[in-house]
């Protein structure tokens, strides 16, 4: 029933049985019309000619209710099915159907009137009881008060029923009908026929109705029914659909897991086939790296050593048997300490190749002097590193030896190079320092007893150049040793304004004898650098002397200090004859100068200002030089990193000598040890200390230092280093141990002024190192604090 529930109707709801339902309108089913007297005709066809029985039964059926209705003046008409569905309209039935709001329907329930309704379902009942015409009179719908309805009951080929329904109505007869009398003069007769006719209205509704409500009743019990085997249905339908979903997701489920396990089946075998593509890859890859490995060791010219986990020499390349004049079987299968005559059984080789095997820890250039008997005495250099193991080899350690004897011979021959050529230079300064001395003393004691302008003028001239020598001799030989990374920086926390005030006061006689106009402008507060004040003074020194240099006479000169964005600056600018574009940055280079008659005229090598980038860039700063051009003047510009110090923490310049007059000097007068092997420098600085109040006594060499000390007993001592029989750093020595040296105040006064020379004087005893030609004013400031301390500083 379930897809062809449309065709059938429930009978019996417990028992399930169905009957089949009336034909709808447009269905194939044809009716046989049987009336009393009347015969039905079919027309039949060939059956070639392809139409069908029923068809032909239809359209006779149409015809002899065409027939039947001419008969009966065409009356409005309705012929409807068993189950009162209308098979087709006649005539004008509007004033007795009308389609009920809702799903449109052809069944005569939701179309006709319900006034007529009530008529029309008693009659149908009649009909289909008796089999004959029913009729119903005197009706009102509408608006028309005297309608007739009629059922005819028609046969159809197959056992349902068919029915004819007119409607007449009688209150538009034809003029045959007759006037319908008023009811104020019908007679009682007619009355009575009337109250009659209603009653039978009155009893038909009531038995319509009766008939509905038991017609409702039924259904009610049928849907009563049909819900509750709905709802058993659904029930068993939920409980069946529950298992079928239980069941089906125990099918998914197992369906997954069995896909995952294909999955991971496929998987592994295609990470097999891999993984034994890659194995055969690696296996050809190493079998390759190996013959490539072996062709490198092969190829190298530097002798190889393979090693395993015991130090056993498992192979060595060609170039070891060639190099160390040996064959494979004195050499493989053998621990490294057993080759040869046992030069590599030393303890600290063994270490660093353990350290290699065991903290993977590689072994660089590590240096080994041995004597090999087939080739003798050889310096080597060894490096080692460990190869890890691959599963098939354990861990080995690969040694590469390099035969550097040459190298290293060539290495020595340098640095003995470089340390005669220091050698050279510090002996190259002791003897142009040596000579600037005694000039420089015969100077300062001219100017005492010769006050004439005349002299005075040449005094002066010659005390300029001989400052200007000693300064060049110093920059050169500090400029050799940054190159060779010889300087060791003393940096300190410094006040930059200090530096520059000693280094201006130290410049102004140049500048007063080119007649320059100096101006100097300094923060209202210190600006404190972290560097060495030496070398800071020496680089304002220099820019100084550059601008006084490069400056035609009465030109201006302005030195100016500032604090900006965490750096010191220094601007040094003059208006002397400048720099062209392409000289702003070659003019540090060495031994670069400006060309151009004044720049010529006053001589000069070109290493001021490359001394001045150097140690700059040992500080940590930089310079720049700037130019409009030719003649348009020069500007540096020096930056160096600000520090904030602690003021505890600050050490300021050296304040500038100040003088001591003759008088308290004569009055402190102390013994005088002067040694010098040149004459002419220990008689100068007897003829000073004299001037200057001392008791004076002078040796040439070291051993008479030692005897006029034991006599003289002298509190200050003024030493050269570079003396015959014993230098001056052993006769401090030899000082020191005796009793009455212990408060010996010692000084070093000499022409060896490197870094190297000051540690060796601090460590042999010397309180104080001045190189020559030592700055008088403080040779006699040292010489005074002596006198007033009593003992050495």
């Amino acid at each position: 029933m379930g897809t062809a529930s449309d065709l059938f109707d429930l009978a019996d709801a417990p028992l399930k049985l169905y009957t089949r339902k009336a034909s709808q309108p447009g269905s194939s089913s044809s009716l046989d019309i049987s009336l009393p007297g009347v015969r039905t005709q079919h027309r039949t066809r060939d059956a070639g000619a392809g139409e069908e029985p029923n068809r032909v039964d239809e359209e006779a059926t149409l015809r002899e209710a065409d027939r039947l209705l001419i008969t009966r003046y065409a009356p409005a008409s309705v012929l409807v099915d068993e189950a009162l569905n209308i098979l087709q309209f006649r005539g004008e039935t509007g004033p007795y159907l009308e389609h009920a709001s809702g799903p449109p329907s052809l069944n005569l329930h939701h179309v006709a009137r319900p006034e007529l309704l009530i008529e029309i379902m008693p009659a149908v009942r009649e009909a289909r009881e008796t089999g004959r015409e029913a009729l119903r009179s005197g009706l009102s719908v509408n608006g028309l008060r005297d309608v007739s309805i009629e059922v005819i009951p028609l046969r159809r080929s197959t056992s349902e029923r068919g029915y004819l329904i007119l409607f007449e109505d009688g209150s538009h007869r034809a003029e045959n009908r007759r006037m319908q009398p008023p009811a104020a003069t019908l007679s009682a007769s007619e009355q009575e026929r009337r109250i009659a006719q209603l009653e039978r209205e009155s009893t038909a509704t009531r038995d319509y109705l009766q008939s509905a409500l038991q017609e409702h009743e039924a259904v009610k019990e049928e849907l009563k029914s049909a819900h509750e085997e709905v709802l058993s249905a659904n029930e068993e339908y939920q409980s069946t659909n529950e298992e079928l979903e239980t069941a089906k997701e125990e099918l998914q489920s197992a369906n997954e897991e069995l896909t995952t396990t294909n999955d991971e089946l496929a998987s592994r075998n295609r990470e097999l086939s891999l993984l034994n593509t890659e194995l055969n890859k690696a296996r050809q890859i190493s079998e390759h790296a190996r013959s490539y490995a072996e062709v490198i060791v092969e190829t190298v010219r530097e002798p190889l050593l393979v090693l395993d986990g015991e130090l056993r020499v498992l192979r060595a390349n060609q170039a070891f048997y060639t190099d160390f004049k040996t064959k494979p079987a004195n050499v493989e299968g053998h621990i490294i300490y057993d080759l040869g005559d046992g030069q590599w059984n030393t303890p600290l080789l063994r270490e660093r190749l353990l350290a290699v095997l065991a903290r993977n820890e590689p072994m660089d250039a590590h240096a080994m002097s041995r004597s090999v008997a087939a080739i003798g005495e050889r310096m080597l250099s060894l490096n080692a590193r460990k190869i890890r193991s691959d599963g098939e080899r354990a861990e080995l350690i690969l040694l590469a030896i390099d035969d550097v004897t040459e190298q290293h011979a060539a290495s020595d021959l340098l640095r003995n190079d470089a340390r005669r050529k220091d050698e050279f230079l510090a002996m190259l300064a002791h003897e142009l320092r040596t000579p600037l001395a005694p000039i420089a003393h015969a100077i300062h004691l001219l100017r005492l007893v010769d006050v004439e302008p005349q002299s005075v003028r040449l005094h002066s001239m010659i005390e300029r150049q001989t400052q200007r020598l000693a300064r060049l001799v110093g920059d050169l030989l500090d400029l050799a040793r940054i190159s060779r990374g010889q300087i060791e920086l003393r940096r300190e926390k410094v006040d930059l304004g200090s530096i520059l005030g000693h280094a201006v006061d130290a410049s102004r006689l140049r500048f007063e004898q080119r007649n320059h106009a100096l101006s100097v402008k300094l923060p209202e507060r210190p600006v404190y650098v972290d560097g060495d004040p030496v070398r800071l003074e020496q680089i304002v020194l220099n820019l100084l002397e550059n601008s006084a240099k490069y400056t035609e006479p009465g030109g201006r000169i302005s030195l100016r200090l500032e604090h900006r964005n965490g750096e010191a600056i220094i601007s040094l600018r003059d208006n002397g004859i400048g720099l062209a574009p392409e000289m702003l940055e070659g003019i540090f280079e060495l031994f670069t100068q400006v060309d151009g008659s004044l720049a010529r005229s006053d001589g000069g090598l070109g290493i001021g200002l490359n001394l001045v980038r150097r140690v700059l860039d040992m500080h940590g700063g930089r310079i720049e030089a700037h130019s409009a051009g030719l003649g348009q003047g020069t500007e540096f510009v020096v930056h160096l990193p600000a520090s904030y110090p602690s003021r505890s923490s600050v050490s300021p310049a050296a304040s500038p000598a100040v003088p001591i007059p003759a008088s308290a000097v004569a009055a402190r007068g102390r013994r005088v040890l002067i040694v010098d092997d040149n004459e002419d420098s220990a008689d100068s600085m007897m003829m000073l200390a004299l001037e200057w109040g001392h008791e004076v006594a002078v040796a040439n060499d070291g051993p008479g230092a030692l005897k006029v000390a034991l006599t003289f007993q002298p509190d200050v001592a003024l030493i050269d280093i570079g003396l015959p029989g014993m230098n001056g750093y052993e006769v401090a020595r030899r000082m020191r141990e005796d009793s009455a040296g212990r408060n010996l105040r010692l000084m070093a006064l000499t022409g060896y002024g490197r870094d190297e020379d000051i540690r060796l004087a601090r460590a042999a005893g010397f309180d104080d190192h001045l190189i020559k030609p030592a700055d008088i004013d403080e040779v006699r400031r040292l010489l005074a604090s002596a006198t007033v301390a009593g003992v050495s500083l």
